[in-house]
Order: C-alpha cells, then structure tokens, then sequence
C-alpha cells in the first residue's frame, strides 16, 4: 500500500486553528432585529456547528497523526462546511458576525488544498494498482 503524501497533519493542525478561530469571530454579538423566533433558534445553533467543527477537526488531527489520512481529510472538510454553515447563520440573522464571505475566504483554500491531495492520492492508488497488474 502507498503512502499517502506528506503534510496533511499541518493540513489538519490548520484546520484546527480555523475551527477555532471562527469560535472567536463567527458568532454574532446580536441578533437582527426584527427575526422571528425560528430565526432566533436558527443563530443560536451558531456556537454548537463551531463547537462540532472543531471536535472533528480536533478527531481529524488524531487520524492525521495516526497516518489516516484519508479520514482526517474527510473530517477536514467537514469541520470546514461547520464553519461555513455558521457563517452563514451568523451573517444571515445576526450583527457583527463574519458572515458567510469571510468564512469563505478562509476556508476556500483549505478545502481546494485537502481535495487536490485527495485526487493526488487516488491517483498514486490506481498508478500502484495499475503498475502491478
């Protein structure tokens, strides 16, 4: 079996301290005034998607350094889309908070850096599939 690429524990350490950050700079100091209770609900449910994007990241580091890389690049991702989801319930019904375009400048080239080593590794498993044959 090839091993996969080097550098995705600093990948996953990144991702990491992005969930971490967005901790601090997503969640809104108000809600918007004007939003129905619904709405209300839906901004509250800011700081649990931050907190659930950083236990996976925090999960994806572990795999990273257990050399599961495929795994840890899975809960990259998802951490990620936490982060971005909770930017847009932040910028959609609060004051203050990033919003979804500042999660997105973040996270963009993360996520392009996790699927670019994906594609590089799946490409490495049928090369090595292939050369055997």
């Amino acid at each position: 079996m090839s091993r996969t690429p080097q550098g995705t524990t600093g990948i996953s350490v990144l991702v990491l301290f992005v969930s971490g950050a967005a901790g601090v700079g997503v969640p809104p100091s108000l809600p918007l005034a004007g939003i129905s209770e619904t709405e209300r609900q839906l901004l509250s449910l800011d700081l649990p998607l931050l907190l659930g994007a950083f236990c996976f990241a925090l999960v994806g580091v572990a795999c990273s350094l257990a050399e599961r890389q495929r795994f840890a690049g899975l809960l990259g991702v998802v951490s990620l889309l936490l982060v971005n989801l909770a930017g847009l319930l932040s910028g959609q019904f609060g004051k203050e908070g990033i919003g979804l375009f500042g999660t997105l400048i973040v996270t963009a080239p993360l996520a392009l850096i996790i699927a670019a080593r994906e594609t590089k590794h799946r490409q490495m498993q049928r090369g090595g599939v292939a050369g055997k044959s």
